[in-house]
């Protein structure tokens, strides 16, 4: 049962947004782990966390790779691709989720997300910038 849940939440509640998806999965407070603050948000946010991902990279696909369940565990490895509106080429970021249900609701989740490839393949960092950020240089913006 999980399972499906959780290929529906990726697949419709983080991809597409929906909001009777959200509402269904989600608990009334969530967190994104990877964020800084750690801070909860309500649910009724989330649709809005996802319409700021999709203007900035457009529209996406998911490529499901694995799908692992180990109850109340499951776990999945997919690829987004999509198409930003001001970028010519495709943006590829793997991605992997680990969530645990309990009666049907996401009470747990942890992401491994690339946020560092994605921002680079956006444009938003210089050129090498791994390379430099490996050699202790700073990046710095004027």
């Amino acid at each position: 049962m999980s399972k499906e849940l959780l290929k529906e939440w990726i697949e419709d509640g983080w991809l597409k947004g929906n909001q009777s998806t959200i509402n269904k999965i989600l608990p009334a407070y969530f967190s994104v782990p990877d964020f800084s603050n750690k801070e909860s948000f309500p649910k009724s946010d989330f649709a809005e966390l996802v319409s700021l991902f999709r203007r900035i990279t457009g529209p996406g696909q998911i490529n499901l790779k694995n799908l692992i369940e180990d109850p109340p565990w499951f776990a999945a490895k997919f690829l987004l691709t999509s198409r930003p509106p001001e970028n010519a080429g495709p943006v590829k970021i793997d991605v992997m989720l680990l969530a645990k249900f309990e009666d049907g609701v996401m009470t747990e989740h942890h992401t491994a997300f690339d946020y560092f490839s994605l921002f680079s393949q956006l444009g938003q960092l210089p050129p090498n910038a791994m390379e430099h950020c490996l050699t202790g240089e700073r990046l710095t913006w004027i």
